[in-house]
């Protein structure tokens, strides 16, 4: 019986210590985790083990090794789950903060001997620095620049292409070897283009732009707030489509006029022409090809456009295009009423065995009230103008989805849009006053400021201008849409 008590006596004290134990360990764990950083201002190592038993990190459910400081200029919150990988499983979860990162960073150009950039078709030689939070901070990268643009390339503050030798990242941009500086000379609200990259990222692309505002020096010499930009290009980190020998193989074409196709080479080699309008291959190079791969590619591009636009006409366009897309482009277009829709700039792409797909989107410094040689107005349906919108609008079946959508839109995204135009734009102030004393155009006519812009004679004033011209844009379409549908002056 003695042996029996004591027995009974040396389990309860048993389990009354690994209870203890347990108890101790998991209040060591609370504090392991409380004593993790709770705001992240560069990369973050998480540690492996806890007491030498292995710990695992999970953010929405994805298993994390470490946590990695991304580009942002708004706190981004997070939570943490931290399992310690005993029988049990101990679990516990942490707030985490990811700080903002600097809004506006300088980028620093030095050509070769100091030679002024003067050509858009020749590259000179350079380097690129960036001064930026310490993560993103950049010296001495060898690189080369040309400028860009069209009309753009003929103001006095000029854009700019740059492209590295090896890939590189900046700003927390995907790595790549191209990249775009926006001048914005025009658009005084200096977010245009920002806006309307921004706005694209509610949308069904498979890819949107990435964009950080820079102020840029040039031989040390300040030139301004620039927007650096992904270059619209097919690559692995951005739009990875097909780019092989194979007839069928991917394609990315932009729609372009006939004034300027002729610059980018021959037809039927560099560009095409279907339904009476130019179509400049993008990708891929043709220059990689024979002329047998090249024929049977280009032959393949324009079967596939006649036969979409064929297809218009017995309601089976579905087939082969992705309506998705192609209706969240023209709802951003005819928003921003950009004035290049149905002329210029509008891209599209094709991998293999999928539907033709619309984007990425750009070129929308003339957009929103920008423009005086155009109907600018926040009236007037626009992008019917589009010859491939033009068709697809009249079809029922595309213009009952439309219309659902462009509700959607709006009642989803169009708040956090203006929301996000202010937040910025009170941001670049003090960068905006320096850019606007180096260039002092406000109350100036710039080509192709329409009269309000004119008028807007200081920064606060452009970007109300800017916002209330939005603003005023979707009350008109939300009323026209919804009470007389999509119709064509």
């Amino acid at each position: 019986m003695k042996k029996i008590i004591l027995s009974i006596l040396l389990l309860c004290i048993t389990v009354t210590i690994y209870g203890c134990n347990n108890d101790s360990q998991k209040e060591r764990f609370e504090m392991f985790v409380s004593s993790l950083d709770e705001t992240i201002t560069k990369d973050m190592v998480l540690p492996e083990s806890f007491e030498d038993i292995p710990v695992s990190y999970y953010i929405d459910e994805k298993k994390v090794e470490m946590i990695n400081f991304i580009y942002t200029n708004k706190s981004l919150s997070m939570t943490l789950e931290v399992v310690l990988e005993t029988e049990e499983q101990l679990k516990l979860s942490k707030k985490i903060n990811m700080s903002p990162s600097e809004m506006m960073h300088n980028l620093y150009i030095t050509t070769e001997d100091e030679q002024e950039i003067v050509s858009k078709d020749d590259y000179i030689n350079g380097k690129v620095s960036l001064e930026s939070d310490g993560v993103f901070a950049k010296e001495d990268l060898e690189m080369r620049i040309k400028g860009r643009g069209n009309s753009t390339w003929t103001f006095p503050k000029k854009p700019y292409k740059i492209k590295f030798d090896e890939r590189q990242s900046l700003l927390g941009m995907a790595e790549a070897k191209e990249y775009v500086l926006l001048a914005e000379y025009n658009d005084k609200s200096l977010l245009r283009n920002y806006a309307a990259h921004y706005f694209s990222e509610f949308l069904n692309f498979d890819r949107h732009l990435e964009t950080r505002h820079v102020s840029l020096f040039i031989n040390q010499e300040y030139q301004g707030v620039y927007l650096l930009t992904e270059q619209v290009e097919v690559d692995e980190n951005k739009l990875n489509i097909d780019q092989s020998d194979l007839f069928y193989g991917g394609f990315l074409i932009e729609l372009e006029a006939d004034e300027r196709v002729g610059q980018e080479g021959i037809e039927d080699i560099d560009w095409f022409r279907v339904d009476g309008r130019n179509f400049v291959i993008k990708s891929p190079d043709m220059e990689d090809y024979s002329q047998v791969v090249v024929n049977g590619k280009v032959n393949y591009m324009k079967d596939y456009l006649n036969n979409f636009l064929e297809s218009i006409e017995n309601d089976t366009y579905d087939e082969y295009i992705d309506v998705d897309s192609f209706i969240d482009y023209f709802i951003l277009a005819e928003i921003f009423k950009q004035v290049d829709v149905g002329y210029s700039s509008v891209y599209a792409y094709k991998d293999v065995d999928s539907k033709l797909k619309m984007g990425p989107i750009w070129d929308f410094d003339i957009s929103s009230g920008n423009g005086d040689y155009y109907d600018y107005g926040p009236e007037g349906y626009w992008v019917d103008y589009n010859p491939w919108f033009n068709q697809l609008i009249e079809k029922e079946s595309f213009e009952i989805r439309y219309i659902r959508r462009f509700n959607e839109v709006v009642d989803l995204y169009f708040d956090q849009l203006i929301t996000e135009i202010e937040y910025v734009s009170n941001a670049l102030i003090p960068f905006a006053s320096a850019n606007f004393d180096t260039w002092d155009i406000m109350g100036t006519y710039v080509w192709p400021n329409p009269p309000e812009m004119v008028e807007a004679d200081t920064y606060e004033k452009q970007i109300a201008y800017f916002k209330g011209y939005l603003s005023e844009r979707v009350m008109w379409l939300e009323n026209e849409l919804n009470t007389k549908g999509y119709y064509k002056d």
